[in-house]
């Protein structure tokens, strides 16, 4: 052991420089992997969202109660993030009553860089905003970013100002995001057909009824017009005041009803007997998709039974698909009675009976 003390101290520096080289090598390694989680978009595009929170909300908060918007959703270089608004209409502090806080808020985990922009919508074109500001958003408890005094909450409720519209006032955000993705433009398609459904069975902004022995039928014209070409040609016509109404009789749809349905939703409830009725429906109102429909439904449970009807409604609906598989069930299945099934059934279908039976002879 060496009793000279400038050695020992020479030591001890010795390692002590070691643990610093040691720290400072952990230390950039975490500021690494720190980094790599940032999500650069400098050059992405701006996209808007925004919020309508009514008047009757804003004043139900008290000081220091916060409101969060709906979930919306970014896309950074195939990344999905997700966001949401936040509102304190009475101050979020409880030395601050007197200003609206608002920020915007992250929910992911990741760490995320982007420009963005609060604002207030005003029916002046004077908009309240925070200016263009770029943060990181952590993904912890400390995800928001935002102002504590956004605007004074006297000047928002002051209808004069032009912040409130009817009983709404509108908060947006404006983000940098890619283009939406198909998957969310094919979920926003389903939420826009349900909503557009559930106006026409409320009746809200009705301009178009649809009069059958069966029912009256409220509607959009805009709507139906874009799949019926029959319908489309009739209302081109029309100079009536709203609402028009078009009379439309049994023989020539005896089911509205589901024929709404479907324009609205793509879809029908009814059983596959009714379809009889709406491929009739859709041959006489020239819905093209609908009768696709039809088509693909009467393609299922084919039996030696409904062969004959099935036939005479792809004949008559002209429907080749179905009966290309129709004359395919029967070169491969043997139904005992079916040739005195075409005589007997097909006596007014003479076209169809001399088809089918040269079908036969050749197979």
């Amino acid at each position: 052991v060496s009793s000279n003390p400038c050695s020992s101290l020479q030591n001890i520096l010795i390692v002590n420089a070691l643990k610093i080289m040691r720290r400072c090598a952990i230390l950039s390694c975490c500021l690494f992997l720190h980094l790599i989680n940032l999500t650069v978009t400098k050059d992405t595009p701006m996209v808007d969202f925004v919020w309508e929170v009514r008047e009757t909300d804003l004043l139900a908060k008290q000081n220091g109660e916060m409101m969060y918007s709906p979930e919306f959703r970014t896309y950074n270089d195939s990344v999905e993030h997700s966001w949401m608004l936040r509102l304190s209409p009475h101050g979020r502090k409880p030395d601050d009553t007197e200003n609206c806080s608002l920020s915007l808020c992250y929910n992911g985990q990741a760490v995320v860089e982007t420009k963005y922009q609060l604002y207030l919508n005003n029916k002046f074109n004077r908009y309240t905003h925070g200016g263009l500001t770029s943060d990181v958003f952590p993904g912890d408890e400390s995800r928001c970013w935002g102002y504590d005094h956004f605007i004074s909450r006297e000047v928002v409720l002051d209808k004069a100002k032009g912040y409130l519209f009817g009983d709404k006032v509108k908060i947006g955000v404006r983000i940098q995001s890619d283009p939406i993705r198909m998957s969310n433009v094919e979920e926003y398609s389903g939420v826009l057909i349900k909503s557009l459904n559930r106006q026409r069975v409320l009746g809200k902004y009705a301009d178009l009824i649809l009069d059958s022995s069966r029912g009256v039928w409220q509607a959009h014209k805009v709507i139906v017009s874009s799949q019926s070409a029959v319908i489309d040609e009739k209302l081109s016509n029309v100079t009536d005041k709203y609402p028009i109404r078009v009379v439309i009789s049994d023989e020539y749809c005896a089911d509205v009803g589901s024929v709404l349905q479907f324009v609205y939703t793509g879809s029908v409830n009814n059983s596959s007997e009714s379809v009889k009725d709406l491929v009739n429906c859709a041959h006489n109102l020239k819905i093209d998709s609908l009768k696709s429909f039809c088509e693909d439904e009467l393609l299922n449970n084919v039996t030696c039974e409904n062969l004959i009807d099935r036939f005479i409604l792809s004949h008559r609906y002209q429907l080749p698909t179905l009966k290309a598989v129709l004359m395919n069930y029967v070169s491969h299945t043997k139904c005992s009675t079916i040739r005195y099934d075409i005589k007997e059934k097909l006596k007014n279908f003479p076209d169809l009976l001399l088809e089918i039976t040269s079908f036969l002879l050749n197979n």
